[in-house]
């Protein structure tokens, strides 16, 4: 099997066509009466020729309906129109006319696509290069990527091959998602790709196997839910019959946007060359984000160009909800409706609402403004349709289209990489931000930065700032805050040796109030968690929303559940209705002075029920200080035992104990406790002994010696 072929390889048509290798494609799909199809395919043409500079005529509409709005709009762009009849379903299996449509291609390649595929510019060499290398191994072969989900799963694509006699698979390949085994050359329906001297056969046996399987009732029946999938299972079992050969692409051909990634993947998805949005549009009708950077930023492009080209307009997606939970918001800063919190804490912490005077020089249309209220701002951007929108958006700011020229307290740059493409290397665009800064500067990378270097030690090149501190991550991109002054004593804040937690609850605190005893049980708290969160629900209870450890988990991409009105006490209404209302969550926070107070106790069983299966707790507790004995003492061991009895009830189970001393001078050390709930339910009887393994040891020794017997080694 040939995987892919590195784009660099062969990096343009031009370098194809010199060497007289270069075949010629052609582009197909087909269009319904539906509003949704019908945009897509209007946002798919005007990407093959604005993006690709593929000419018109080698763009093929074909059509079921001859009056639908969007064709006097592409065929305004010299692109070929073609009425046909629907086929199988009368749905989804209309794309199966294409192979034997009665146009003339006149290519080499036949590239069919689903209408809502948008190409970002370096789509059609890519092909090209691929068609190269699949034609090394085989003239007859068939290009596409494996399907993104398993739909159908494997079993069930081998039942229906056995019901049909048909041989199964003989070597498997992998969903792009999920990596759930497929039969090699079961590819994604977006995108298929042939020769054009197969299109007649290959044709054929596409419709054949599709009809067979659509008028045999035994199809649905093994297939159930996963029926509508006749398309992609022919295509791959007229593949199979005609022993073509199976040349799959990767991800960056056919790149899925109506799936929300884990952010764990901004550190390998490389840039898409083409995307596969399905109906992700935003309120403007422009290509929704994705959640994955290296791709908002290809969507980004493409957006820009559409709106460009005056293609904007005001969408409504009706019944479809699915993007709800990651609607769009600010492309270039790949915002949206589920890391909006986040990016508010970041600018919040940067002290954007404290600042003389902010200077933001990537503003985009503002989006990130939307709920914050700096004293004195003014915002820059190089794209005057950016400026127009952020002016509508917040009529009392000032906006400039341009390069940023006014100084501010704290600078802003939520896009360095759009703001370095102004200059000649990233070392000059981060001088030209330490010259605007006067005293911080948020800057937000890029997931993979070798191009730009390592953007902390760019701000430190110079000696320019103080410090530059490590917010944490957003869309996969760090975070960097520098400060050119010292807010807080040096020995604390500018100490590099000190561990990026300390340091940043330091500057977190500094503004606020006295750093607190609980400092320590605070950062051992954080130390159980993740560096990223990923959008997990949060609640802190008895911290305080503005507390600097509710912020610094915020942070880390927490959905923080409000918690706010919520204390341990059993006999308040107050806090019974907060309880009520309190939603399951993945971790819990509690902070609690404890002691003797049974109704606090009870208030702790009641919130911890909340925990989701896999949830874990953490309490920070105060307990009696230790005494200055040589030997120390069991002070404030009963405050543990207490709090670990209450949690055992709800049948959670004890995964960490800690003692954290505090400063001489305090009269309570912390005490920090956390418990997982488990997944399936129960409990082990057998509990983990809370005593140091050396004094088991002597203890068991010791008992063998009382009794006469040989101590084990």
């Amino acid at each position: 099997m040939t995987i892919g072929c590195a784009v660099e390889e062969l990096d343009t048509r031009q370098d194809l066509q010199a060497k007289g290798t270069a075949p010629s494609l052609a582009f197909s799909c087909v269009v319904d009466r539906n509003p949704v199809i019908e945009r897509s395919a209007l946002i798919w043409v005007t990407c093959l020729l604005d993006l690709e500079n593929i000419a018109p005529e080698r763009i093929f509409v074909h059509t079921v309906e001859t009056d639908l709005d969007v064709l006097p709009q592409l065929a305004a762009r010299g692109v070929n129109i073609v009425p046909v009849a629907r086929f199988g379903d009368g749905k989804y299996c209309n794309k199966l006319v294409q192979p034997l449509s009665p146009a003339d291609f006149g290519a080499d390649i036949l590239v069919m696509n689903d209408c809502d595929i948008a190409a970002t510019g370096r789509f059609g060499a890519a092909l090209a290069a691929e068609a190269v290398q699949a034609r090394q191994v085989s003239g007859r072969f068939a290009l596409g990527k494996t399907a993104d989900f398993p739909n159908p799963p494997l079993d069930k694509i081998r039942a229906l091959m056995e019901a049909f006699k048909v041989a199964p698979p003989e070597a498997l390949a992998h969903d792009s998602l999920f990596h759930h085994a497929l039969p090699l050359g079961y590819f994604n329906g977006g995108l298929y790709a042939l020769p054009v001297a197969l299109c007649a056969e290959f044709g054929a046996a596409w419709q054949d196997w599709a009809l067979r399987l659509l008028g045999d009732p035994r199809t649905a029946k093994i297939l159930e839910q996963h029926a509508h999938h006749v398309d992609q299972i022919s295509f791959y079992l007229a593949l199979r019959d005609l022993k073509l050969h199976a040349h799959c692409l990767d991800e960056r051909f056919n790149f899925p946007t109506h799936f929300l990634h884990p952010e764990s993947r901004n550190a390998s998805v490389e840039p898409a060359l083409a995307i596969h949005f399905h109906n992700n549009l935003d309120d403007k009708g422009l290509l929704g984000l994705s959640g994955i950077r290296a791709i908002d930023r290809d969507v980004m492009r493409v957006n820009d160009r559409l709106s460009a080209l005056g293609l904007e307009t005001d969408w409504d997606p009706g019944e479809d909800k699915r993007f709800r939970s990651w609607r769009s918001l600010e492309t270039g800063v790949s915002m949206t409706t589920r890391n909006a919190p986040q990016l508010k804490t970041l600018l919040q912490a940067a002290g954007i609402e404290t600042a003389e005077t902010v200077t933001d020089v990537c503003c985009g249309s503002a989006a990130h403004l939307e709920g914050l209220t700096p004293r004195s701002y003014r915002g820059f951007d190089r794209r005057a349709r950016m400026v127009e929108v952020a002016g509508q958006r917040l009529p009392e700011a000032r906006f400039t289209t341009g390069a940023a020229d006014a100084p501010g307290d704290l600078v802003l740059c939520l896009d360095f990489a759009e703001y370095a493409a102004g200059f000649d290397a990233p070392d000059q665009a981060v001088r030209m931000l330490a010259e605007l800064t006067g005293d911080k500067l948020l800057l937000l990378g890029e997931p993979r930065s070798s191009d730009q270097g390592d953007l902390a030690d760019l701000l430190r090149q110079d000696g320019v700032f103080r410090d530059v501190l490590h917010l944490g991550q957003f869309t996969g991109r760090p975070v960097y805050l520098a400060l050119k002054r010292a807010g807080l004593p040096e020995s604390n804040l500018l100490d590099l040796s000190r561990p990026e937690a300390t340091r940043l609850l330091h500057y977190l605190y500094g503004d606020r109030a006295t750093i607190p005893a609980r400092f320590g049980a605070e950062l051992d708290a954080l130390s159980r968690l993740p560096s990223w969160l990923d959008a997990a629900r949060v609640a802190v209870v008895g911290g305080g929303s503005d507390c600097a450890f509710t912020m610094a988990v915020a942070l880390r991409g927490a959905t923080l559940v409000s918690a706010a009105n919520l204390v341990l006490t059993a006999d308040s209404a107050a806090s019974k209705r907060a309880v009520a209302k309190l939603k399951p969550v993945d971790f819990l926070f509690v902070f609690s002075g404890f002691g003797d107070d049974e109704q606090t106790g009870t208030g702790l069983q009641q919130v911890a029920r909340n925990l989701v299966p896999g949830g874990r707790g953490i309490v920070l507790a105060a307990t009696a200080k230790r005494s200055d004995a040589l030997q120390p003492g069991s002070e404030g061991a009963e405050t543990g035992a207490k709090v670990i009895r209450l949690l055992e009830k709800q049948n959670l189970v004890l995964t960490h104990e800690a003692r954290v001393p505090t400063p001489f001078g305090t009269e309570l050390d912390g005490l920090v406790i956390e418990v997982l709930k488990p997944r399936d339910g129960t409990v082990s009887k057998a509990r983990k002994s809370r005593t140091p393994k050396f004094l088991r040891d002597f203890e068991r020794n010791l008992r063998h010696r009382i009794k006469g017997k040989k101590p084990k080694s």
